[in-house]
C-alpha cells in the first residue's frame, strides 16, 4: 500500500503505541524517542496526546506503560464473539432448566460485571444488563472471580472491598474463606453456601487457553423447584459444559 497519503502524526503514533506495548517493561520518553529516531520535542507531543486520551499511562517510576482506553478496545473486541456465543448458552440453559435464573458476567480488570440474563418473570426476554460488579464474598459469580483472577485483581477488590467490612460477617474468617476458594480452582465450580434453604445458586468459569479469566455463566434456582439432589449435579454439568463451549469461541 502507498504511503503517500497517509497521516505520518498517527503513524508515529502507532509506532509509539506498538514499541510501548512490545517493551513489556514500560519505556521512558527519551527512550521512545531514541527508538523512532524522533526529536524529543515531537516525541513529547506524541506522548502527550496519547496521555490524554488514555492510550498511554505514566507510572511511579515515570515509565509509559499501554493505557486503559488501549486495554478496553482490546477487550472489548476480544469479548464481542464470547458474548454472543453466551446469548445461545443462556436460552440452552433456562430451555433446559426453567424456572430460575441464568446470568453471564464478564471479567473486567478487579471484578466481574452483569452483562445477561434470563428469569422466570421475563421467560422470552434476554436481559442485558448495565456492567454493575458482582459482590465478591457473597454471590457464586462473585467468588468465581475471587478463585480465578490474578493476584493483582484480588489485591484490587480488596482494596475497595475489605474483607473485615464486606465479607467476615459472612465467613468468618479469611482462613474458611480461602479454603472455600481453593476448592472451587480444583473443582472449577462455585455453589454459593449462603441461603441454601431457598436457593440453589452455581457458577463457572470460562477460561482461555492460558487459563485466564474471560468471564462466568451461572445460574440461581429456588430450592423449591430442586425435588432431588442429581438435579444440583445436572445443573453444575450443564454449565461446566456451556463454559467448555464458550472457551472454544
Amino acid at each position: 500500500m502507498s504511503e503517500n497519503n497517509l497521516v505520518n502524526s498517527v503513524l508515529k503514533a502507532l509506532d509509539v503505541l506498538k514499541l510501548v506495548g512490545d517493551s513489556g517493561k514500560g519505556l521512558r520518553l527519551s527512550e521512545i524517542a531514541d527508538a523512532l529516531g524522533l526529536k524529543l520535542p515531537a516525541a513529547h507531543n506524541l506522548v502527550r496526546t496519547l496521555l490524554v486520551r488514555g492510550f498511554l499511562e505514566k507510572r511511579n517510576n515515570n515509565r509509559l506503560y499501554i493505557g486503559s482506553s488501549f486495554l478496553e478496545i482490546a477487550e472489548n473486541q476480544l469479548h464481542k464473539g464470547l458474548v454472543r456465543s453466551a446469548e445461545q448458552e443462556l436460552q440452552h440453559l433456562y430451555d433446559f432448566f426453567p424456572g430460575g435464573v441464568v446470568i453471564f458476567g464478564l471479567a473486567a480488570n478487579s471484578e466481574i460485571r452483569q452483562m445477561m440474563r434470563i428469569s422466570s418473570d421475563r421467560p422470552q426476554v434476554l436481559q442485558r444488563l448495565n456492567g454493575d460488579a458482582y459482590h465478591p464474598y457473597a454471590n457464586a459469580s462473585g467468588l468465581v472471580g475471587m478463585a480465578f483472577l490474578p493476584d493483582s485483581a484480588v489485591l484490587q477488590i480488596e482494596e475497595h472491598h475489605p474483607f473485615a467490612e464486606y465479607g467476615a460477617h459472612l465467613w468468618k474468617s479469611r482462613e474458611t474463606l480461602e479454603e472455600f476458594l481453593a476448592a472451587a480452582r480444583k473443582d472449577k465450580q462455585v455453589v454459593c453456601p449462603f441461603d441454601t434453604d431457598r436457593f440453589f445458586r452455581a457458577a463457572v468459569p470460562i477460561l482461555d487457553r492460558n487459563r485466564r479469566l474471560l468471564g462466568v455463566i451461572g445460574m440461581s434456582m429456588p430450592a423449591i423447584n430442586i425435588k432431588h439432589p442429581e438435579l444440583k449435579r445436572k445443573i453444575i454439568n450443564e454449565l461446566k459444559q456451556a463454559a467448555k463451549r464458550l472457551e472454544k469461541d
